[in-house]
């Protein structure tokens, strides 16, 4: 395998262990205003789960994803984020969620 591919796979598997890690500071934390309080990104799939439509259009709207945006710049998942800029659904966001953890 070409070293370039390597050091890619290197930071790509960094980048995911940093993703599932709780964040250092308070104010990485996602705060979802029904009152949840999310540490990693592996804990946003089951924060999905119990939350209402409500809540979500909250976050996901056609002005914002909060969610996107937090993955984005806590955690540095651009690919991720991205995908889960183009979708505006509950249903839609847990499916990315799931493809990727």
């Amino acid at each position: 395998m070409p070293r370039k591919q390597i050091k890619q796979k290197k930071a790509v598997a960094r980048q995911a262990t940093k993703s599932r890690k709780d964040v250092e500071h308070h104010h990485e934390q996602f705060f979802a205003n029904n009152g949840m309080v999310l540490q990693n990104l592996n804990q946003l799939p089951s924060a999905l789960r119990k939350m209402d439509a409500k809540t979500f259009m909250h976050h996901v709207n056609d002005e914002k994803n909060d969610f996107a945006n937090w993955t984005e710049h806590v955690f540095g998942e651009k690919k991720l984020a991205k995908s889960l800029r183009s979708e505006q659904t509950k249903t839609g966001t847990m499916r990315i969620l799931r493809r990727n953890f």
